[in-house]
């Protein structure tokens, strides 16, 4: 389907469905015009748009491809996607290609950048050719600039930024947390109970030895004695049984711990790898999840073609530097 433009006055939405082939190119390529009109909505399987994207437009697809920019109060969602300039938002579920973020953000799972200028990338593996000024950068197993051209910027390490693994990492760390303090309360309860049957132990081995003594003489057992020893015997029970409700939920904490570590893994194998040189002002974090740290490391302003990445130490993690491979 090819039209000059999307817009209320023309189209308005157009609705086609993601999974329906329909395939929607818009040719409108004057720069002072937006081809995707404001507060319009697309959705089709596929949409090429030769120029701008408008202000509150939405577009959904399978691809899609923007020859112009997108306004910075546009949401783009798609599986894969080509733009010339992100001002807005755009959302993968696998690769994006920009020619330029400006202040714009993306997500996805491979985002790769010819330039950018300021906004905020979130992915697996992020790409940045040419890196400007006040950027933030969240990957998971590697970041990757070309050459540094700006100051303050910001790369991090941190699975719990991208979409696919936030609510899960929140979620995990949360019951984490919930369960470790259970589990706490528990054992602090346990202790003053084995206290108190520690401190009864002596005297419960008395009075049977002192019911046995009367019962060799024919005395029936007193029953504030025998009332004692079973609320002795309770009271043991008692600690078996919570010793082995304890056990079970350290046996789910374990397995909480487990799947946070499985995340942690990434950011232990994750790089951070300038083939230029860095600037003033540049932040590098690692977020550890289990237990919860960052770790941080301020590169020197002209030094060059560098590796940043974790090594493991007696206390846990810190951060190292080596030279690119090669360099």
């Amino acid at each position: 389907m090819e039209i000059d433009e999307v817009s209320f006055k023309k189209t308005g939405s157009i609705d086609a469905g993601v999974e329906t082939e329909v395939k929607l190119h818009v040719n409108e390529k004057d720069t002072m015009k937006d081809a995707i009109g404001t507060g319009v909505e697309v959705e089709a399987t596929e949409v090429k748009v030769e120029g701008n994207v408008g202000a509150a437009a939405l577009i959904k697809a399978e691809e899609v491809r923007i020859g112009g920019q997108t306004h910075q109060s546009s949401k783009i969602y798609a599986d894969t996607a080509q733009i010339n300039v992100l001002r807005g938002y755009l959302k993968v579920k696998d690769k994006a290609e920009i020619t330029r973020v400006e202040g714009g953000v993306a997500e996805g799972k491979e985002i790769v950048v010819s330039q950018m200028i300021g906004g905020e990338i979130r992915g697996m593996n992020v790409k940045v050719k040419l890196l400007g000024a006040n950027a933030k950068i969240y990957g998971v197993s590697r970041i990757e600039i070309e050459k540094m051209l700006g100051e303050n910027n910001k790369l991090i390490i941190d699975p719990s930024q991208i979409d696919a693994y936030h609510d899960e990492i929140v979620s995990l760390e949360e019951a984490v947390k919930h369960l470790s303090e259970e589990i706490e309360k528990r054992k602090e309860k346990m202790t003053e109970k084995e206290k108190v049957a520690a401190k009864s132990e002596t005297a419960v081995g008395s009075l049977k030895k002192k019911i046995l003594e009367e019962k060799r003489r024919g005395i029936a057992p007193r029953p504030a004695f025998v009332a004692k020893i079973k609320q002795y015997q309770k009271l043991k029970e008692k600690i078996e049984a919570e010793r082995g409700e304890l056990t079970v939920l350290q046996t789910k904490l374990k397995s909480l711990e487990s799947r946070l570590l499985a995340y942690q893994d990434m950011v232990v194998h994750a790089e951070i790898v300038n083939f230029g040189e860095w600037k003033e002002y540049t932040t590098i974090e690692f977020h550890l999840l289990q237990p919860q740290m960052k770790l941080e490391y301020i590169p020197t302003a002209g030094q060059s073609k560098q590796v940043v990445y974790l090594v493991k130490n007696e206390e846990g993690y810190e951060v190292a530097v080596r030279e690119v491979d090669g360099a």
